[in-house]
């Protein structure tokens, strides 16, 4: 019996250290391995609240987008126009026209029964504009008459421009000038009118005032006196009386003219009815002239090849060389259209 329990007991040695063994790796290995998993969910916890800050620094490409739309944005700004204190000089020249005249006239007013709210009131050049454009499609005197303001009376108008028929006109929206002073806004128009046998000239400055709460209006003096002929009339023979006239005028500090008496000593006055337009009348003064001094004044708002709405005040010349008369600038009244 003896020898049997020593073959037992030698066989129960080996099982009983690899148990011992496996129990000791198993006692290392559990802890590791929670450890281990601990770890990698801190790790993935770390990761998914640095994704999730609301302190996350911008990506770089989201950043230089930004830039960019920042600077394009100053870009449109610096390149958008401020409203214009001009004369119709700062207009483009030869712009594309906008607005075709309508074939009939329908009354314009801006008072209403009752007021509309402020988001809803056309805005004042757009009165303006359709203003402009019953004045140009009317087809009577009388309908002429509603859209202009003027010192003429209407029975010295009847046998005016406003009393024949006007041609196909195409106008254009220009400047716009206020004068808070006076509670005025002044539109400026550029009006081309088609083919035509009235004498009417291709291209034309229009003024509308608006004063106040009032109705917008036609000023009728520079047409009469640049598109209705009063200053080609003038212009077309000597007579003895000097004469004021709403003109758009291009001053040259030379005359090139040798028809002119002493024309090296005379300044040139191109006198139009639109900027760019054709000549309608050449007036001069003489260099000592105080018209010719007031070029030198920085603070008169005169400049030289600069057209611009005035009134002037001519006269015929008829003294230096009576062979040679020429219209002379005795005056310049009024440096716009609103004296």
């Amino acid at each position: 019996m003896e020898p049997l329990h020593s073959e037992s007991h030698s066989m129960s040695s080996p099982r009983t250290e690899k148990f011992s063994l496996l129990r000791q790796f198993l006692r290392f290995a559990i802890p590791c391995t929670i450890l281990l998993f601990i770890a990698i969910g801190l790790l993935n916890l770390s990761r998914f609240l640095k994704r999730s800050s609301l302190t996350q620094p911008a990506k770089p490409q989201i950043k230089e987008t930004l830039k960019g739309s920042l600077n394009e944005a100053k870009t449109s700004v610096s390149k958008t126009p401020p409203t214009a204190q001009l004369s119709p000089a700062a207009s483009p020249k030869n712009p594309a026209p906008k607005n075709t005249v309508a074939a009939t006239a329908q009354p314009v007013s801006t008072n209403t029964t009752a007021p509309a709210p402020e988001d809803s009131k056309p805005q004042a050049g757009v009165i303006a504009s359709r203003v402009v454009e019953q004045f140009l499609s009317a087809s009577s005197f009388d309908q002429r008459m509603m859209y202009v303001q003027t010192n003429y009376s209407p029975t010295e108008l009847q046998n005016s421009i406003l009393a024949v028929k006007w041609p196909t006109a195409q106008f254009n929206p220009g400047t716009q000038i206020s004068h808070p002073e006076e509670r005025l806004t002044e539109f400026y128009f550029e009006v081309r009118f088609g083919e035509n046998s009235v004498g009417f000239p291709r291209d034309a400055i229009l003024l509308v005032h608006k004063r106040g709460d009032e109705d917008p209006k036609v000023v009728l003096e520079p047409l009469l006196d640049t598109i209705g002929g009063r200053l080609r009339d003038f212009a077309s023979q000597p007579v003895s009386k000097s004469e004021d006239f709403y003109v758009i005028m291009d001053a040259r500090i030379k005359c090139i003219d040798n028809r002119i008496p002493n024309a090296d000593k005379k300044c040139t006055f191109f006198l139009r009815s639109h900027t760019t337009g054709q000549d309608v009348a050449t007036a001069y003064a003489n260099e000592a002239s105080p018209v010719r001094a007031e070029f030198d004044n920085p603070l008169a708002g005169l400049k030289w090849k600069n057209p611009m709405p005035v009134v002037v005040t001519l006269q015929w010349n008829t003294s230096e060389d009576y062979t040679r008369p020429f219209l002379e600038v005795i005056e310049i009244k009024a440096k716009n259209w609103n004296p």
